[in-house]
Order: C-alpha cells, then sequence, then structure tokens
C-alpha cells in the first residue's frame, strides 16, 4: 500500500480520486531562473519547430515521424528538428536549454503525458507549443496565445505547422512572452513544490515511526 500518491494530470487525478484515497494533484514545476527567455529573430519564411524525448509508445513515435516525412516534402520550408534523449548519449541540462533557445516552437504529438517536463522547460525558454490534448497541457497552451492546440492526427499537425509562415514577428513575439510570463506566474516550483513538500513529509514520518 502506497503512503502516499502524487498525481500530476489533474484529468488524470480526476480519474483515481474516487479509488485512491489520498491521491493529490500535484503538477509539474520548473526552474523559471534556470530555464530562461533570450531574445531572438523570428523568421517565417524558416520556421524551427523541435522535440525531444525518448522512444515510448506513449510520445507516438510513429506519428512523430510520418510528420518528419511530410515535412521533408511540403513546400513549406522548416526546419524539423528531432532529439532522443538516449542516442548516442543523453544530452546534459546546458545542451537541451540550448536546444530549447534555438527553436521558435515546441511541439508534442503524444496521446499520455501528465505534464511534460519538455513542454515547461522550452516554455520558460520563451518557446510556444503545439501540443496535443494530453495531461495538463491545456492549462498552459491556449489556442493562438501561447501556442496551438492539435488533433493526434499527420493533417491537424502538418497544416498547424504550414501556417506557422503567416506569423507575423511581433505576433511571435507577443506568444513567446506570454508563454513566458505564463511559467512565471503559475508554473515555477515556487508556486508548485508544496504538494511534493507535503508528501516527502508524511513518508519520513511515517518512516521514523
Amino acid at each position: 500500500k502506497f503512503r502516499y500518491v502524487l498525481v500530476n494530470s489533474e484529468r488524470l487525478w480526476k480519474l483515481l480520486r474516487p479509488h485512491v484515497g489520498g491521491a493529490t494533484y500535484a503538477p509539474n514545476g520548473v526552474d523559471a531562473d534556470y530555464w530562461s527567455q533570450t531574445n531572438k529573430r523570428f523568421d517565417p519564411s524558416r520556421v524551427r519547430v523541435g522535440w525531444i524525448g525518448a522512444e515510448k509508445a506513449a510520445k507516438n513515435i510513429y506519428l512523430l515521424r510520418e510528420v518528419e516525412e511530410r515535412l521533408r516534402w511540403s513546400s513549406i520550408k522548416t526546419d524539423f528538428i528531432v532529439r532522443h534523449r538516449a542516442y548516442p548519449a543523453p544530452y546534459t541540462q546546458d545542451e537541451v536549454r540550448g536546444f530549447y533557445r534555438s527553436w521558435d516552437f515546441s511541439l508534442c504529438v503524444s496521446h499520455a503525458e501528465g505534464c511534460s517536463n519538455v513542454l515547461l522547460e522550452s516554455a520558460s525558454c520563451g518557446v510556444p507549443a503545439i501540443t496535443t490534448d494530453v495531461g495538463d497541457h491545456s492549462k498552459l497552451v491556449r489556442e493562438g496565445e501561447t501556442g496551438f492546440i492539435v488533433e493526434p492526427a499527420l493533417d491537424s499537425i502538418v497544416s498547424t505547422i504550414e501556417r506557422l509562415q503567416h506569423l507575423q514577428g511581433w505576433e511571435y513575439r507577443r506568444m513567446s512572452h506570454a508563454i513566458r510570463a505564463e511559467i512565471e506566474s503559475a508554473w515555477t516550483w515556487k508556486q508548485r513544490a508544496e504538494p511534493y513538500r507535503k508528501a516527502l513529509e508524511v513518508v519520513c514520518n511515517s518512516s521514523l515511526a
């Protein structure tokens, strides 16, 4: 029997709550000082869309590869950057931060997530997101304001990426600043750490009893 159950997606928490006593909603947070925003020029003629993660079924890897292939033959010039965390070796934290800062948009095509660390870290770097409606993602990503919500389907994702060529520089900067502001207002560890502190307190006190 678990002493404490932390659930980092509100949707999953609501499903588990009637069946798991003491389940606590505890969304992920992010170190906004480390994952910081830098000023960069947005070029709509060559949008840089990035993905990084592990090759797991929940990440919808096959769809990701289909998107990559479709964009390769698209008339729209897009730099689609895919990096696998474990190949050929894990990236350092500084390298990952550098990846985020080089992207214009992050991409998540997952079937399931709690609250993706990649989404939070890249958003903290001022990178708007294109994501499926999984976990807590729609709490951070608002359509046209801090990113775009897509269906887990090839046409939905590719058409959204292709539309980015029509963004003006000021529109992109507005989205970039908006998603960073959202992180600062609600997603830093200063705001999100309390459920984890309480869990550690309960577990440690139980161990000493």
